[in-house]
């Protein structure tokens, strides 16, 4: 039981932040064009709305874009797109990080696989045991193998 605590607690922490996501999101969406330098984002609660997270949420990502001079957020007058190239450079950095998060992942996932096969394994070779050690028992006459 404790152990898929653990798997369910690693599998969070693999997949990141929420905060982290969107910020990572929106950011890429600015480094495509589809969110242009100079334009003011939707309001907290649009947002939220959007991404179906809290307007907390959508406030820590709007802060760690802020940190990396992505936007900038103007207190009770919404976001602003300050610039493409460190949008770009906020995607380099955090896309890094959600890959090796996606590969970590997809070691998790076969680590589970692995070890479901080495269960049905083990189950057939002791139904293997089994079977033999009942039909020895079963053999009146001793089997003896010559080389």
């Amino acid at each position: 039981m404790e152990l898929q605590a653990n798997r369910a607690r690693d599998r969070k922490r693999e997949a990141g932040a929420v905060y982290e996501r969107i910020a990572l999101d929106i950011a890429k969406r600015i480094e495509r064009g589809e969110l242009s330098e100079g334009v003011r984002l939707s309001g907290r609660t649009l947002m939220s709305g959007e991404y179906g997270v809290s307007p907390e949420t959508i406030r820590r990502s709007f802060a760690l874009l802020e940190e990396m001079d992505v936007v900038h957020v103007m207190h009770n007058s919404g976001v602003l797109v300050n610039s493409r190239e460190k949008a770009k450079t906020f995607v380099d950095k955090y896309g890094k990080n959600d890959a090796s998060k996606s590969l970590l992942h997809r070691m998790r996932e076969i680590l589970e696989e692995h070890e479901a096969l080495n269960k049905e394994l083990y189950s057939i070779a002791k139904q293997l045991f089994s079977l033999n050690t009942r039909f020895h028992e079963a053999n009146p006459f001793p089997i003896h193998e010559y080389m």
